[in-house]
């Protein structure tokens, strides 16, 4: 049914967002982290789909990433101090020289 629906509205946010969680809820936390990666790439003020994203790294275990994800959440509610909290946290969970500590470090 919610396939049917992305087909007739392929640009329908509400309906991609359901379709990431569904993904999740079926266990499939990578392709829900990669769709939702892309996402909050092409909307980077999409409240939801950080959320989404957040709960779907803590699901898979990727606690550094999830970290980020909330620390843009802080960020996007202009919760300064949190999310640069968020942000210190995750670079001293990600492994050292990691592209993801310098992505952290950097924000």
């Amino acid at each position: 049914m919610l396939n049917n629906a992305l087909k007739n509205q392929p640009d329908n946010r509400v309906l991609e967002l359901n379709r990431y969680y569904v993904m999740m809820e079926a266990g499939k936390y990578q392709d829900a982290i990669s769709a939702l990666n892309r996402f909050t790439h092409d909307f980077p003020s999409d409240i939801s789909a950080w959320s989404m994203l957040q709960e779907a790294y803590d699901r898979s275990g990727k606690r550094s990433e999830a970290l980020a994800a909330q620390g843009e959440l802080f960020a996007l509610a202009a919760q300064w101090p949190k999310a640069i909290n968020n942000y210190i946290q995750a670079s001293q969970l990600a492994p050292i020289g990691s592209l993801d500590q310098a992505r952290y470090d950097a924000v």
